[in-house]
């Protein structure tokens, strides 16, 4: 039995244990129970570790799980987030809520 990945990734170790499914790899899922317990089992670092119990399937669950890597890095790469916009400058939002108070105490003083 050899260690194919531990990781805090919930979702990727579960999308891998799929596709070992899919290719009829015989695998071990461990530490599952703690990881998922509790919502700081990923802080504290109890990852869940997927184990490859046929020494015959490793170099397919290998492959596998580079594909796999390769796959979730891509889809979690974006574009770059845009430039937020300049804040307005505190002078122009000082005379603007000025004149919006002055507005409304007309409105209200007639």
């Amino acid at each position: 039995m050899k260690l194919l990945c531990a990781s805090n990734d919930l979702a990727f170790i579960h999308g891998l244990r799929i596709a070992l499914d899919g290719e009829d790899i015989a695998h071990h899922f461990s530490d599952a129970d703690m990881t998922l317990s509790s919502l700081a089992g990923p802080m504290t670092g109890s990852a869940a570790r997927l184990y490859i119990i046929e020494e015959a399937d490793w170099p397919r669950a290998v492959a596998l799980y580079q594909a796999l890597d390769t796959q979730a890095g891509a889809a979690v790469s974006s574009p770059a987030p845009s430039q937020p916009s300049k804040p307005w400058p505190r002078g122009l939002v000082v005379v603007v809520s000025a004149l919006v108070f002055a507005a409304l105490g007309a409105v209200l003083s007639n």
